[in-house]
């Protein structure tokens, strides 16, 4: 029989009650982001730009290893969706910033 408080259990235990702490890393989260960009306006863009594209791009090398398959028909579905993932971002990086100026809006600053 294992012991209940081993080095097993104890692990768990610290990951669940830092999961159900989700309040307050997040929120610690959110104050560090609008403290490093609190002068700049382009700043938190940036941070969700840079993001999109790093998730684009794991996206892009998952299915370019599908379309380096041996079998074509999987091979194409690889190269087809690695392609279908490179026009999402360029359209996502390109379409918003357009309607945003089209539609006027403006991200309103509260300073506290």
């Amino acid at each position: 029989m294992q012991d209940s408080s081993g080095p097993l259990a104890k692990a768990v235990a610290d990951l669940r009650d830092g999961f159900f702490a989700y309040r307050s890393w997040a929120l610690l989260g959110w104050y560090e982001i609008k403290q490093r960009y609190r002068r700049s306006f382009l700043g938190p863009f940036w941070l969700s730009i840079s993001t999109a594209v790093m998730a684009a791009l794991t996206n892009v090398a998952g299915f370019g290893t599908v379309g380096l398959s041996n079998y074509p028909g999987l091979a194409s579905m690889g190269i087809v969706s690695a392609i279908g993932s490179i026009t999402c971002l360029i359209t996502a990086l390109t379409t918003l910033p357009a309607l945003m100026i089209l539609t006027r809006t403006r991200v309103t600053v509260h300073r506290a």
